[in-house]
């Protein structure tokens, strides 16, 4: 507990503006959530700790959803702290709960679900990366575009336009140059129950990206 509090600490002393703790409870929150802490921590906190692992064994999906949602919009937040600069303008709120609504309600499930079909068709490795990062990877981004966009109030039409445009072919090929690394990690060195997990932490940079994108 000792190590998080001086790592939240020193993430903290560069942040100028008072609702980046925001950014960062969020983070400790969704880490608390899933994350063992040592045994030198104060016993209330363990004691939290534990009960929140104990529902996220319980109850993986939501435990991951409930992560994905916390980090998603505190990417969102960080990004548009870092481009504020020092004048900073108000935060746009709509934003921040878009890409907290998303990853929670959409992207986790659908991501679940989708690990689930790949692992039952028992490809090797190579191929289950190539599969994820051709199908998987137009899927996924095809989910998150059309529930953006009707976040947004966009109507199906101008959805649709969207993803037949060149921009969604860069935003997959984009999205490729960090996902492809991430998913070799991943089905190489993570075990598949933590893999929403890795995820979720992967995704908390691409939202960052993602968010001066869209």
């Amino acid at each position: 507990m000792l190590g998080q509090a001086v790592l939240l600490a020193a993430c903290v002393s560069h942040v100028r503006r008072p609702l980046a703790w925001g950014t960062w409870l969020a983070v400790v929150l969704a880490a608390l959530l899933l994350l063992p802490l040592d045994d030198d921590g104060d016993t209330a906190a363990r004691g939290a700790a534990r009960r929140g692992r104990a529902l996220a064994i319980r109850y993986p999906t939501l435990a991951n959803c409930v992560s994905a949602g916390l980090l998603g919009g505190a990417a969102n937040l960080t990004s548009q702290l870092l481009a504020a600069g020092p004048a900073a303008p108000p935060l746009a709120l709509a934003p921040i709960a878009h890409f907290a609504l998303i990853p929670a309600l959409v992207m986790t499930p659908v991501s679940a679900r989708w690990f689930a079909a790949l692992a039952r068709l028992r490809l090797p490795t190579p191929a289950s990366l190539l599969v994820d990062g051709v199908v998987g990877a137009l899927v996924l981004n095809a989910c998150f575009v059309a529930a953006l966009s009707a976040l947004q109030g966009l109507g199906p039409s101008a959805t649709l336009a969207k993803l037949s445009s060149r921009w969604f072919v860069g935003m997959c090929l984009s999205s490729n140059k960090v996902w492809f690394p991430a998913k070799v990690v991943m089905f190489y060195a993570i075990p598949p129950p933590y893999w929403l997990l890795w995820c979720n932490c992967v995704s908390f940079a691409w939202t960052i990206v993602l968010a001066t994108l869209v």
